[in-house]
C-alpha cells in the first residue's frame, strides 16, 4: 500500500516538474531575455519573437485603452481629427512590426533595435507627429535596458541612459509567448 502511494507521489511530482524544467528561458544576452511576452504600466502588451536567419523578429503590440487615452490626452500633441480617430480605433487591437537588432552588449543589459512598422494605422506610428497618412516605410530606433534576471526591461532614454522607473517606462515579463493567441 505504501509503495503505491509513494509511486503516485513520484509520478505526480514528475508530471508537475517536467514541463517547468523543460522550458528554461535563455537569459544569456539582452536579445535572448527580450524574447517573450511583456506588459507595460498602462496595460499595453508587447510580444517579441526571436529574430530569424535574416535577423528579423516580430514585435506585436496590443494597445490598452488606457495607453490610447494617455496618448490622446497629451495637450501638447497636435493631431488632426482623422489621426485622432484612427488612434482611438487602435485600442485593444494587435499591431505587428518587424525588428532587427542594431547593437547589443552581449554580456551586458543594453540593446538597440530598429522597429519597422508594417501597418500605417499603428497608434504608435501615428502618434509620431512627423508621420503622415501616405504609406512610407518608417523605421524607429528604440533602446532598452534588459535586466539580467529577465524580469524587467526599461526604455533607455537618449542622453539619460537606463531610467529604472517602474511607474514610467518599465516592461514586466509575463511569459514566453511570442504572439497573442488570437492572431497566430
Amino acid at each position: 500500500m505504501k509503495s503505491n502511494h509513494l509511486a503516485f507521489r513520484i509520478i505526480f511530482a514528475l508530471v508537475i516538474l517536467i514541463p517547468v524544467l523543460g522550458e528554461q528561458r535563455n537569459l544569456s544576452t539582452p536579445l535572448s531575455r527580450l524574447v517573450g511576452h511583456w506588459k507595460d504600466n498602462v496595460g499595453t502588451e508587447w510580444y517579441f519573437s526571436k529574430p530569424s536567419e535574416e535577423q528579423f523578429g516580430s514585435l506585436i503590440r496590443v494597445y490598452s485603452v488606457r495607453e490610447i487615452k494617455n496618448m490622446l490626452g497629451n495637450p501638447n500633441l497636435k493631431l488632426s481629427a482623422q489621426k485622432r480617430q484612427i488612434i482611438e480605433e487602435g485600442a485593444g487591437k494587435a499591431f505587428r512590426c518587424e525588428y532587427a537588432v542594431a547593437t547589443q552588449e552581449p554580456a551586458g543589459e543594453q540593446i538597440e533595435i530598429e522597429i519597422r512598422f508594417k501597418n500605417p494605422r499603428d497608434p504608435d506610428l501615428l502618434f509620431r507627429e512627423h508621420v503622415e497618412f501616405f504609406w512610407e516605410e518608417v523605421k524607429v530606433q528604440e533602446r532598452f535596458c534588459v535586466k539580467k534576471d529577465g524580469k524587467r526591461t526599461f526604455f533607455n532614454v537618449p542622453f539619460l541612459g537606463c531610467m529604472e522607473d517602474d511607474a514610467l517606462n518599465a516592461l514586466i515579463y509575463m511569459d514566453q509567448k511570442t504572439s497573442p493567441e488570437d492572431i497566430k
